[in-house]
């Protein structure tokens, strides 16, 4: 009998390799729908739920009888921090006086979960990570070039999920609003210094400005300033990495991006319509709904439950008459969740930081190490982002965290990746 093995160092025989081809050309096939159908907002379904959440679902159960047949055994990272989020939510259910809303909020917590550990589970080997990365920024920059077209174009995909009012001056590509857009393509950008496939630097450098003009057309100051504190993470830890000429290149490289940036792109900010000129009108309205979270701290401090602050909070109404959210997964879960709630957030994020230094102490090569910047960079986005924004119900930062401990993964098993 014929015998060969798989990435894993697992014996594979004639009898099992229909089996295990099956399973190869399901994962391609759910990476190109994922990759392709998680920015698709619209059609809008049933509960909040697009079309990428009812593919994610059919292969949750594919996969999970394909894993029972060989035999995988899982991984279940982050699992600490999820339950502590989890309990927190729990206690609060009990106080919710939107309780059908409340746990609404709990399942959307439990499915992006799944889906993160569908991810995790999925992928071991890095040309899977290579496969995925690859689909995400190919369409990622048709969603960065979308939002350009938004603008000057003036049309859009599909109607909007937050203002009955088209705005044309604020780009949102496929996605039900700018904010969402504007969170997907700061994340995509860090993707851009992965290493699992070929690309001069000219090249990244392309692909780079095409998402952050894209990035730049949804008017997010959010994640305008994410992408900054973002962007001077990964410069500045490979800056200290870098020796010699390299140190020198950078430095210089830097100088001129600061250049372009005080030349051209902060005049062109000063000038957009519905930008800056919205930053005090933000600012207040971020300040009655925050102000509005702390009364209710005090009243309530166990939480008031998941997702009941637009259903029963005091906050400002919007555009369309419907209660405001909190705009910030710090105060959401510290409002709704409790104290546990907030206390698990922050434990998921030190626990994701700490996987990123540990692949940064670990990294081997200038590759190795600037993906983990990349990483660092991106988490760095979500983590400021999340300031002013509740993010962690999007699908694509939950896409973010998995690539994080799959990365962390492949480096246990010395999948390692050569300059």
């Amino acid at each position: 009998m014929k015998i060969i093995a798989d990435h894993n160092g697992r014996k594979l025989t004639n009898s099992n390799l229909k089996a295990s081809d099956f399973y190869t050309l399901s994962k391609k096939l759910y990476f190109f729908l994922l990759a392709v159908l998680l920015p698709l907002a619209n059609p809008s379904l049933p509960g909040n739920t697009i079309l990428v959440d009812f593919i994610n679902l059919a292969f949750v159960f594919l996969f999970a009888i394909l894993f029972c047949i060989k035999k995988t055994p899982l991984g279940f990272p982050l699992l600490g921090p999820f339950l502590v989020i989890f309990l927190g939510s729990l206690i609060a259910l009990f106080n919710s006086q939107a309780l059908i809303t409340s746990v609404f909020t709990i399942a959307q917590d439990l499915y992006l979960f799944m889906f993160f550990l569908l991810l995790y589970n999925l992928i071991d080997h890095r040309d899977d990570l290579k496969l995925l990365i690859a689909l995400w920024i190919m369409v990622g920059v048709f969603e960065a070039i979308l939002a350009v077209l938004n603008t000057y174009g003036h049309f859009s995909v599909g109607t909007s999920k937050v203002s009955e009012v088209e705005d044309f001056t604020r780009a949102r590509a496929t996605f039900g609003n700018s904010d969402a857009a504007a969170s997907y393509l700061g994340v995509l950008f860090f993707l851009v210094f992965q290493p699992y496939f070929a690309l001069k630097t000219f090249w990244r450098a392309v692909l780079g400005v095409i998402i952050f003009i894209g990035m730049q057309e949804t008017k997010s100051m959010s994640a305008l300033l994410g992408f900054t504190v973002g962007g001077f993470v990964v410069f500045f830890l490979y800056w200290l990495y870098a020796e010699g000429i390299k140190k020198l290149q950078l430095t210089i490289s830097a100088l001129l991006v600061v250049l372009c940036i005080f030349v051209i792109i902060i005049p062109k900010l000063m000038q957009a319509e519905n930008f800056l000129d919205r930053m005090p009108r933000s600012a207040n309205t971020r300040m009655e709904i925050w102000t509005a979270g702390y009364k209710s701290i005090t009243e309530h401090p166990l939480g008031i439950g998941p997702g009941a602050f637009k259903k029963i909070g005091q906050g400002p109404f919007n555009n369309e008459g419907k209660r405001a959210e909190l705009h910030s997964d710090y105060i959401s879960h510290l409002v709704e969740r409790g104290p546990l709630g907030f206390i698990g957030l922050l434990m998921l994020y030190g626990a994701l930081v700490l996987l990123i230094v540990k692949q940064l102490g670990e990294a081997n090569t200038n590759l190795e190490f600037l993906w983990a910047s990349g990483l660092l960079g991106m988490m760095s986005f979500i983590v400021v982002d999340a300031l002013n924004h509740e993010g962690m119900h999007y699908r694509h930062v939950w896409f973010a965290f998995a690539l994080i401990a799959i990365q962390s993964k492949l480096m246990k098993c010395q999948d390692k990746i050569t300059d």
